[in-house]
């Protein structure tokens, strides 16, 4: 197993949207982004996506989560990925 030889450092205040609906803390799952409010993790949202499960389908499996939510989740990986590979212009 390869081990890390420099720590990772969450930068909490670097906002990646405009909204405040996905937080990212260091105190909750260890920094990794998440509905705010809840620690239902970003990550987990865009996988219930990718299996095929509607917006709806996943704000009813994940209470307090809204549909809202879930497209903010899908917006932040989109602004993320952009921020990383760039805008590609």
């Amino acid at each position: 197993m390869a081990t890390l030889t420099k720590p990772i450092t969450v930068y909490p205040a670097v906002r990646i949207l405009d909204d405040d609906r996905i937080t990212i803390d260091p105190e909750v799952c260890h920094g990794k982004p998440c509905i705010r409010g809840t620690r239902v993790l970003v990550y987990v949202i865009l996988d219930a996506l990718a299996a095929g499960h509607t917006p709806a389908e996943i704000a009813a499996d994940y209470p307090p989560v809204t549909v809202a939510d879930v497209d903010a989740a899908l917006r932040f990986a989109a602004a993320l990925t952009e921020r990383i590979g760039g805008n590609g212009h």
